[in-house]
């Protein structure tokens, strides 16, 4: 996580990006916008994480509800949420392994597509997997759903695969405009 974010900092214009990082397992790191994008990334590099549950849609709910001027969020995750929304959008964990009822995970991510829709301007979403395909079809699904229902862009990389982190250069603004293509895209997700 650290690495990729990292990477992707490294690809953004310093004092002309603002980036704030919200990772789901450390709430004591959630940041507000920044634009000193090298400090940023030198406090991710020393920042604790912790790993367990991946309290997705919470995050993604408080991220985007906590920076209103956001133009674009990027996802990064490796995880299968462990929490969902409610009606009320309120956030319910559900435990580790307990994420077996995809309906749920539809239902939390029709109502993150309804909270970026409702911000002045719309905010799409790109999701970033990081994982074996054959072990995560389901997460994959998802984040694709909320990608294209956002007007963001799915990236899926094979950690075990070489130069993926220097791919997500095409995230950052400057470079973005090449993901439109769906054959560059998956060159990019191959780390060519």
């Amino acid at each position: 996580a650290k690495t990729g974010v990292i990477d992707y900092l490294k690809n953004c214009i310093p004092n002309q990006s603002a980036v704030a990082v919200h990772f789901m397992n450390t709430y004591s790191w959630n940041t507000t916008l920044r634009s000193d994008l090298p400090q940023l990334g030198a406090d991710i590099q020393q920042a604790e994480l912790k790993s367990g549950a991946t309290p997705f849609f919470n995050t993604l709910k408080k991220a985007l509800e906590a920076t209103t001027r956001s133009t674009r969020m990027v996802v990064f995750t490796d995880g299968s949420p462990t929490d969902w929304l409610n009606a009320e959008g309120e956030d319910e964990v559900i435990g580790y392994w307990a994420n077996t009822n995809a309906d749920k995970w539809i239902f939390s991510a029709d109502i993150i597509v309804k909270i970026s829709k409702s911000q002045q301007p719309e905010i799409p979403i790109d999701m970033v997997f990081f994982g074996i395909a054959e072990w995560s079809q389901r997460e994959m699904n998802l984040l694709k759903y909320l990608s294209e229902k956002t007007g963001g862009f799915f990236l899926h990389f094979d950690p075990a695969k070489p130069n993926i982190w220097k791919q997500l250069k095409y995230l950052a603004p400057v470079n973005r405009l090449a993901l439109t293509d769906g054959a560059f895209r998956a060159k990019v997700e191959r780390g060519e």
